[in-house]
């Protein structure tokens, strides 16, 4: 119950007291209406009192409701941003980035783009070299035709894989005839490392022919060239179906080697020396001739 009807039910109590009392004393004429009419007055002043001294309250579990405030409808504003005179789309290339090559290897590579932009690309544009490996591909590369917005460009450049085994990347640019460079791609390739080999074998001797008193002995070397570090195995093949041992030689890079082979002879004659290499080739080298004349 609020404050105001308990304030209400208190007045109206006290009007039932005051008629009340009014029987009790026989109260009559006009001291009876002058009395009833004090109460009402007394009534009214407290209601309007109580008007203007007791604020409105909320009564208890009553659910007070959200203010909703609207906001003015906001019209969005659409800019049009204008297409840049060269710009390019990407759709496709040959050589796929990491393809790999053997050293010297000759390949080309093809590129293939959208012209996106506003402006038409003339016979005035080129492919143009701007970083990393070129690998022997020429710069500037002239367009052969004029490509209008909208169109397709096929392009390509011969290249050659570098000597020496690793990863090379090269880039390449679009350049207009005012020089802007734009729309960049790129060559990645992997060259790949010789496997293990001897490169090359040259025989000597510090005497091919010999004359004296026998025995005498031939004092021949093996120079031997390989392609990078490893172990060379061998052995040499004498004329007459002699052979000597396996022997073995490392290389810790690619370099030349000799090894040496004394073969004492004691009858005049010609003679050859030839030396095999097992591993990593598996090949023979030689003949190297001799010739020996035994003075008594």
């Amino acid at each position: 119950m609020s404050k105001k009807t308990t304030i209400i039910l208190l007045i109206v109590a006290i009007l039932a007291i005051q008629l009340a009392c009014d029987v009790s004393f026989n109260l009559q004429g006009e001291d009876k209406k002058s009395a009833q009419e004090t109460g009402v007055a007394q009534t009214l002043s407290v209601l309007q009192g109580d008007k203007k001294q007791i604020p409105p309250t909320q009564d208890e579990g009553e659910e007070k409701l959200p203010t909703i405030t609207l906001q003015p409808d906001v019209t969005p504003t659409i800019t049009n941003t204008p297409l840049p005179c060269n710009k390019a789309k990407f759709i496709e290339e040959t050589i796929p980035d990491g393809t790999q090559f053997d050293p010297g290897d000759n390949f080309t590579k093809k590129w293939e783009m959208r012209n996106v932009g506003e402006c038409t690309w003339t016979t005035d544009y080129r492919l143009v070299f701007t970083d990393g490996e070129q690998m022997g591909g020429s710069s500037p590369k002239y367009l052969t035709n004029e490509v209008a917005p909208g169109e397709v460009l096929e392009i390509e450049v011969n290249l050659t894989a570098p000597p020496n085994p690793g990863d090379y990347t090269g880039t390449w640019k679009l350049k207009a005839p005012d020089g802007e460079l734009f729309t960049y791609f790129w060559v990645k390739i992997n060259v790949k490392g010789a496997a293990f080999a001897v490169i090359g074998v040259t025989l000597d001797a510090m005497h091919t022919w010999i004359e004296g008193v026998c025995p005498q002995t031939f004092n021949i070397r093996a120079y031997i060239t390989t392609n990078g570090p490893g172990t060379v195995t061998y052995y040499w093949k004498k004329s007459g179906g002699g052979l000597v041992m396996t022997h073995s030689i490392d290389f810790l890079s690619a370099e030349t080697k000799f090894v040496e082979l004394d073969w004492p002879l004691s009858h005049t004659g010609d003679y050859w020396v030839k030396i095999y290499i097992d591993e990593p080739n598996h090949q023979e080298f030689g003949p190297l001739n001799l010739h020996l004349h035994c003075t008594p």
